[in-house]
């Protein structure tokens, strides 16, 4: 039993990682996104184009605005 939790216990830590490895490059790519859609949309606020590009990313993941901005927030945190 100590060996099996051993591996579990490894085996969840690199998933973690793997998450926050893969959070991190997210945040990038939304933050990329809002650069573009700012080039592409001028005339638009920089708060617009971000809601713009926040309500693409909850059609994409199927969660709710809250949600999503809820785990922004928890994966900036992580990444500072």
């Amino acid at each position: 039993m100590n060996i099996f939790c051993r591996k579990i216990t490894q085996a969840s830590r690199c998933t973690r990682a793997l998450e926050v490895v893969v959070q991190a490059g997210w945040v990038e790519a939304f933050d990329a996104r809002v650069r573009a859609l700012q080039e592409e949309h001028p005339e638009m606020s920089a708060t617009k184009v971000k809601m713009m590009t926040l309500k693409e990313a909850c059609n994409d993941f199927e969660w709710s605005e809250k949600e999503l901005r809820n785990k922004m927030f928890e994966c900036r945190i992580k990444h500072r």
